[in-house]
């Protein structure tokens, strides 16, 4: 059954949570079986919550009630913009649902901080889950320093370089390699860059939003944005500040931000790189299916600092989504019984289908993968030669509001209201007083 929760509703919703304060379920469920319950022993309706109205989350949940015939999985499906406010008012406020997708780092650090998230250390243990197969992703970002487990991954999106092989062949240019500092990607861009007013070739593309500019720092796997190095970023952002401002190699946040500029504009053909997420894949199938005109494309690692390259060191930023059980859900076996079958290999397949990347990996997921019309093999060279870090750890004492500051100041900062010495004092400063906050 779906279920859509409207704008409108989603006020109504909002005006409720005065009424509720944070809070978790304190009742004791009876604790988990000793011996896992087989598909048929599990009956009942259980409800997950998530974001927009995707057929491959769909496909998820048939293929789960096709191998539980007992149980009925209800789906409140929240519109994107509104997700992070309506789930917390419903959460918070008692609403029945049993298992969720934690959105980012804030939605999932107010489940941890609120007791509303169920440690699912128990149920891994006795169902002997290998959590190998999911990377960083579980010890990264959803497990804290008690070795709690508060979610398993989803999906796990690295960030990757995607060029447009066609301007690069028609340039006359090679292409890009996974060997690149920020200062080659930096003479990259500019090389491709050609040309004026409405036939103007930027040689790089970075939409305004946050995640198009976190690889820097993030990828020296020195810790999260709570306790990394702000140092770190300083290369990196810099080359990103001179291909805007001085070598006009790329447009700058605000005239992007300005027409409403997301990764999409990279089908447009005017320009030749962007770094993105490998979420960018699902776009990519998706113009394929329609038949519209097909990207040329192939991909790379992300470009590092100097010392990253003389160490011989790879890294990128990574957004890793866990899928969680409420702590209230009064079904737990159900509920465990879905959380596990999304985050596993069969439904890591069913994803990769789509071509979106689970976050359980293995060569069976990426063969799923590479048979999608239009994916492009150099897709998942480029994943397993990177390493992902996140951002922020749901598990980081102030997550959500670190997580706010840092996408504050890196707007600031790309759009020249403030000098990279004046950003990385801010944030440094700032982040003191969250992490003060939270001790």
């Amino acid at each position: 059954m779906k279920k859509f929760l409207s704008v409108a509703l989603a006020i109504s919703l909002i005006a409720v949570l005065a009424i509720f304060t944070a809070c978790s379920s304190d009742d004791d469920n009876g604790g988990i079986a000793d011996v896992r319950p087989a598909p048929s022993e599990l009956s009942g309706t259980i409800t997950i919550a998530w974001w927009g109205d995707s057929a491959y989350d769909y496909a998820l949940i048939d293929r789960f009630m096709e191998l539980y015939e007992n149980v009925t999985v209800d789906v409140v499906s929240i519109p994107p913009t509104d997700f992070d406010d309506i789930i917390n008012v419903m959460v918070t406020g008692g609403e029945n649902i049993d298992v969720m997708y934690a959105r980012n780092a804030t939605v999932f650090g107010n489940l941890i901080s609120r007791n509303q998230a169920e440690n699912l250390v128990p149920f891994i243990q006795r169902d002997n889950i290998d959590l190998t197969p999911y990377g960083a992703g579980v010890q990264a970002f959803m497990m804290d320093g008690d070795g709690n487990i508060f979610g398993l991954p989803y999906r796990s999106d690295l960030f990757i370089l995607f060029y447009n092989r066609d301007l690069f062949d028609a340039a006359g240019v090679p292409y890009p390699t996974n060997d690149m500092t920020w200062a080659d990607f930096r003479a990259l861009a500019y090389q491709m860059t050609s040309g004026t007013g409405p036939d103007r070739i930027h040689g790089a593309l970075f939409p305004p939003f946050g995640f198009s500019f976190e690889a820097p720092g993030i990828q020296e796997g020195q810790g999260d944005f709570g306790t990394m190095e702000l140092e770190n970023f300083r290369e990196g952002w810099q080359t990103i500040l001179d291909m805007m401002f001085e070598d006009h190699s790329a447009e700058d946040w605000g005239v992007l931000r300005s027409i409403n500029a997301t990764a999409d504009n990279f089908f447009e053909g005017n320009a030749a790189m962007m770094i993105c997420g490998t979420w960018f894949m699902y776009n990519i199938i998706r113009n394929v299916s329609l038949e519209r005109e097909p990207l040329n494309y192939g991909t790379v690692r992300v470009p590092v600092s100097s010392a990253m390259q003389a160490a011989g060191r790879h890294g990128t930023n990574a957004s890793f989504t866990p899928v969680v059980m409420l702590s209230r859900s009064e079904n737990k076996e159900a509920a465990w019984a879905l959380v596990r079958f999304i985050s596993s290999e069969e439904g890591g397949q069913i994803l990769a289908q789509h071509s979106l990347m689970p976050g359980y990996h293995s060569p069976a997921v990426f063969r799923y993968m590479e048979a999608v019309p239009g994916f492009n093999p150099s897709v998942t060279q480029s994943i397993l030669a990177s390493t992902g870090f996140p951002v922020v750890s749901g598990m980081t004492p102030g997550a959500a509001e670190l997580f706010t500051m840092l996408r504050q100041h890196t707007e600031m900062l790309f759009t020249g209201n403030a000098t990279v010495d004046e950003t990385f004092t801010n944030l440094g400063r700032e982040r003191a007083e969250i992490l003060a906050r939270h001790e």
